[in-house]
């Protein structure tokens, strides 16, 4: 009886060892096998790691080499290889061609997007089209029309010239699906304060251009999110009488003269030794963003560059680049370029120490204004943070990855890679940080789950390109 109940016992050991030790078996549609995964926020590097995708999520991160079973539908191979977060452009106005631009953002790894002007009715069109899988292409988050004062620098924004008109358009542009509220140069105080109000109730977020006549001070108190260009974020720092005493009337924002003598004053006046009082004001009421768009700011400068108009890359935008641009020089184009580029050269030096003192940064490129192509540009806006503004790699790349989404109150999805986030991932060649340039070396993009490799992105990239 003894024995009987030894040898049960032994069997019951032996059974247990056994299937202890089987490896468990891993289910899921897509394995990144052996893979180098960056921490975007930390800068540290998981070397060789299993990531396995069911649907659209990671459902989980394993070390390679322990002997995991998968059973998966894909294996892609990713020795040697880098993996980083997908990057948004988070300036961007793209509605009415957004499905040329989606072939383009992705096949440069970019997986989401902010619309900076949004018609809304086809920003609803374009999210459902999406959603449905009609095409592929970045999600889309968007304002509507932006909201100017009288009269409006451009024919597709909606003017208050109150503040019942403001907080009115606020609550049509929330009932009409806007994620955010735009507004611009040429709202009064009173206005703005309104728009800033209406926003809080609904639980919108406010964005873009400091109005000329709103102190910063104030557009920090009431809630201002992201400073899109920089303009008057820098000329609050200058010495002389502020901007709203310059000008008698307004003109179009990006080539009237009253934009050309905002750039001048600015520059002409800009006073260093009081750099500290605009980190205090900015970090005075919680997170502060600033996306400054540095790529536009060099396409400005450079309208009569003859190398920026032999550019490949505008071969791939849906339209021909016109050889002549002087329609939008202005009558003083010497002085403006001029002194754009003093201003330019100032707010480079701002970006590390208003990085450093928490402010965060947003890497956004203004597509498709001057030289700005859809896709290419976000990784000169990169380059430009690092070589010019100096940033580290990571701080970078952090400008299109951890703080969009942070900002855009996604960080539950997308952002950082790990369990339970969103399959949206780009696959590097070499470590961008080591070069941010290498952002370029991209092997193959996931978005959503689903795997593009190099040669789809490519193929992408040759059904937008204008044969001449």
């Amino acid at each position: 009886m003894k024995n009987k109940l030894l040898i049960v016992s032994i069997s019951v050991i032996l059974i247990t060892i056994f299937f202890n030790c089987t490896p468990k078996v891993f289910q899921g549609d897509l394995l990144l096998q052996n893979i180098n995964i960056i921490n975007i926020e930390s800068g540290k590097i998981d070397l060789s790691m299993d990531v396995l995708i069911s649907a659209d999520t990671i459902s989980n991160i394993y070390k390679n080499g322990i002997k995991n079973n998968y059973s998966v539908k894909s294996v892609i191979e990713g020795k040697g290889k880098f993996l980083i977060p997908g990057l948004w452009d988070m300036h961007v106005h793209s509605w009415d061609f957004h499905e040329h631009y989606a072939p383009l953002l992705l096949a440069n790894g970019i997986v989401g997007v902010r619309e900076m002007n949004g018609n809304l009715q086809r920003i609803n069109e374009l999210k459902k089209n999406l959603e449905e899988k009609k095409y592929n292409g970045p999600i889309i988050i968007s304002s509507g029309p932006i909201i100017d004062g009288h009269p409006p620098s451009q024919k597709s924004f909606v003017v208050a010239s109150t503040p019942e008109e403001g907080r009115s358009i606020v609550r049509e542009q929330k009932s009409q699906g806007a994620d955010f509220i735009k507004v611009y140069f040429g709202l009064e105080e009173s206005v703005y304060q309104a728009i800033a109000d209406e926003c809080k109730k609904l639980g919108l977020t406010m964005a873009g251009h400091l109005p000329n006549k709103v102190p910063l001070e104030l557009s920090v108190e009431v809630g201002h999110q992201t400073y899109d260009h920089l303009y008057n974020v820098l000329a609050r720092i200058s010495d002389g009488k502020g901007l709203e005493e310059m000008e008698s009337s307004r003109k179009g924002a990006y080539t009237g003269d009253n934009f050309v003598n905002r750039v001048s004053y600015t520059a002409k006046t800009y006073n260093p030794s009081k750099v500290d009082t605009l980190y205090n004001v900015l970090t005075s009421n919680g997170q502060r963003y600033i996306c400054p768009t540095f790529t536009m700011s060099e396409g400005k400068i450079r309208l009569r560059d003859t190398t920026y108009i032999g550019d490949y890359r505008k071969n791939y935008l849906p339209w021909v680049e016109p050889k002549d641009r002087s329609e939008y020089f202005t009558k003083n184009e010497f002085e403006y370029k001029r002194n754009l580029e003093i201003w330019y050269l100032e707010a480079l030096k701002l970006v590390k120490p208003l990085s450093d003192r928490g402010v965060k940064f947003l890497a956004g490129t203004d597509y498709p204004m001057w030289f700005c192509y859809p896709g290419f540009s976000l990784h000169e806006e990169l380059e430009i943070l690092v070589e010019k503004a100096g940033l580290s790699e990571l701080e970078a790349l952090q400008t299109a990855t951890i703080n969009p989404a942070e900002f855009l109150r996604l960080s539950d999805k997308y952002g950082i890679i790990e369990s339970g986030k969103n399959a949206s991932l780009l696959i590097l060649n070499k470590n961008p940080l080591d070069n941010i340039k290498n952002t370029h070396s991209i092997d193959g993009l996931i978005l959503e789950g689903e795997y593009f490799n190099r040669q789809k992105l490519d193929s992408f990239l040759e059904s937008r390109k204008r044969k001449e």
